[in-house]
């Protein structure tokens, strides 16, 4: 299995001027690059060095990215990112769009999920630095978008994976995650043969439950909770988990076995704040 990851510290993060736009976005669009999502050869794509910086609640451009895996010939994904600005110019947006096929000119055709806001910011002005943490490996691509307290977001594409191997599934069937402190949690299920989308907007209701044991078991393990596919037989999905914040620092990474062995990186996003849940992505 080949992975590709990156992680970039993200040295502005206000749409305010123009120049600033573009220092975000060339960061986000250069990590997409470097793990291996190929922009498409869509005309009207996104310009880094000439686009003008947004208005408040408005999208400057856009780019065109293709998930590349075994089964993309078959099933491919392609992901329409709109870069922006939030409820003020001082805050960076972001609204991602999944779709089965492009026109070449910009638009996804096919199944298409709605316009996920992943970053948008609310009040106040950030300041300082964040991180940005992205993944792409055979089946799975996701990103975590975190630093100031309205500039969070996750996105998640998960392939079906065979249950017994842990294998990308041959049907083309995934789930994605939307996930923005402006709006609720979204989730679609998609099973290619027979185009049915199943959406879900509640946090409780696409993971499987962990038992409250405690914080920890003996030797240093930790308590993850796997999400679930469901296509529409339950199934488990291996690429993002859940994990309890007192026992993973933010940014550490950690190996445990649902599927198979696999590596994950904490990225400190918090999933649900009754159940103490927080986010962390398949990270080899």
């Amino acid at each position: 299995m080949t992975t590709f990851t990156a992680v970039t510290t993200i040295t502005d993060w206000t749409s305010i001027t123009t120049a600033a736009f573009r220092t975000w976005g060339k960061q986000f669009s250069d990590a997409l690059t470097a793990v291996g999502l190929a922009k498409t050869s869509d005309t009207g794509q996104i310009d880094w060095t000439t686009v003008t910086g947004p208005t408040i609640n408005t999208y400057a451009g856009y780019e065109i990215r293709r998930l590349s895996d075994s089964i993309d010939s078959t099933y491919p994904i392609f992901l329409k990112i709109e870069y922006g600005a939030g409820a003020s110019t001082s805050y960076c947006a972001m609204r991602i769009s999944v779709g089965h096929a492009s026109d070449g000119a910009g638009n996804l055709t096919g199944w298409l999920a709605a316009n996920g806001v992943i970053v948008h910011g609310g009040t106040g002005s950030p300041s300082g630095t964040g991180q940005l943490s992205m993944c792409r490996t055979e089946g799975d691509f996701w990103f975590c978008h975190f630093g100031q307290s309205n500039q969070n977001g996750f996105f998640s594409i998960e392939r079906r994976k065979n249950q017994s191997t842990g294998a990308v599934a041959s049907s083309g069937d995934y789930r994605i995650s939307f996930l923005c402190v402006i709006q609720a949690v979204q989730h679609y299920h998609v099973t290619r043969s027979t185009g049915i989308i199943r959406s879900e907007n509640t946090a409780a209701t696409c993971n499987l439950v962990w038992a409250a044991l405690g914080s920890g078991l003996p030797g240093g393990d930790v308590y993850v909770s796997n999400m679930y596919g469901c296509f529409p037989e339950i199934e488990v999905m291996d690429g993002v988990v859940l994990y309890r914040a007192n026992e993973l620092a933010q940014f550490s990474s950690y190996t445990t076995t649902l599927l198979k062995s696999r590596t994950y990186r904490a990225t400190g996003y918090q999933f649900t704040a009754t159940a103490n849940q927080y986010i962390a992505g398949v990270w080899e």
